[in-house]
């Protein structure tokens, strides 16, 4: 079974991993942002609001560090589950900040670590060989041809997909 071929790899571990492969997607987050988040820029919802604030939000990149992204960006927010098929992201982020209490990383693993246990998971689902940084590309794909909606949603603009993702040219999104 998947648990065989995972031996020394704590539970937990995988779990926090994985929370970081699905949001990623989600996100259209590269590779390396997921193990970086910082657990301060998971926000929840704040009740009677509109637009962003009316939903659970992350930051990847905040302005309160020295760190940017590839394009040179900072304070990339964007809305965690906007997809129909992809709400039930948000469900997770209570217990994601909960067993995330006292760390500054949320998922607390090394971009090593996470990178290593993608090949293992991936190659235990037999899946062809890939990298993490191919699902950045996925969530966007997804949301451009309106999968899962009955019509093309104001988050699927190719406008829209760009600055979610931080790119710069939309002709990098898919």
């Amino acid at each position: 079974g998947l648990r065989h071929g995972l031996e020394g790899v704590a539970p937990d571990v995988v779990a926090r991993a994985c929370i970081g492969y699905l949001w990623g997607f989600d996100l259209y987050a590269r590779g390396q942002d997921m193990p970086q988040l910082r657990t301060s820029e998971v926000r929840p919802p704040i009740m009677g609001t509109l637009g962003a604030a009316s939903t659970w939000t992350v930051t990847l990149w905040p302005a309160t560090e020295t760190a940017r992204s590839k394009t040179g960006l900072q304070d990339l927010t964007a809305m965690l589950g906007v997809h129909p098929l992809r709400q039930w992201l948000r469900q997770l982020a209570p217990m994601v900040l909960q067993a995330a209490q006292g760390s500054r990383l949320l998922l607390n693993i090394t971009e090593q670590e996470y990178l290593s246990l993608f090949h293992r998971l991936r190659e235990l689902a037999g899946l062809q060989p890939s990298h993490p940084h191919r699902s950045r590309h996925g969530g966007p794909s997804m949301d451009a041809m309106g999968l899962g909606t009955n019509t093309m949603p104001p988050w699927a603009t190719d406008l829209a997909l760009a600055e979610r993702g931080g790119w710069k040219q939309s002709r990098s999104i898919l």
